[in-house]
């Protein structure tokens, strides 16, 4: 199943989907009565990196260009995922 087709049985409506970030993809949520795609942040800037970009400039593309971006009612929203701790091992 596609991420188009995942959203298009759990809504009536269209959900705007990342462009790039299928990797991210986690899931729709309602937020203020309205449907919108969820992405994990960090894989988000995962894919940018292994695009090319250097840890830094993946970081301010996806602030900027990404989450910073609003296309209204249906923005996706980004989710900072937490992560249990890596335990030392030595």
């Amino acid at each position: 199943m596609t991420i188009n087709e995942f959203c298009e049985q759990y809504s009536e409506k269209p959900i705007i989907v990342a462009d790039g970030f299928d990797s991210a993809f986690m899931g729709i949520a309602n937020v203020n009565g309205h449907n919108v795609a969820v992405y994990d942040e960090l894989e988000c800037i995962r894919s940018l990196r292994k695009d090319g970009m250097s840890g830094l400039e993946a970081r301010e593309y996806f602030d900027f260009k990404v989450a910073g971006s609003h296309i209204g009612k249906k923005t996706p929203i980004y989710v900072t995922k937490y992560r249990k701790p890596k335990l030392d091992r030595k």
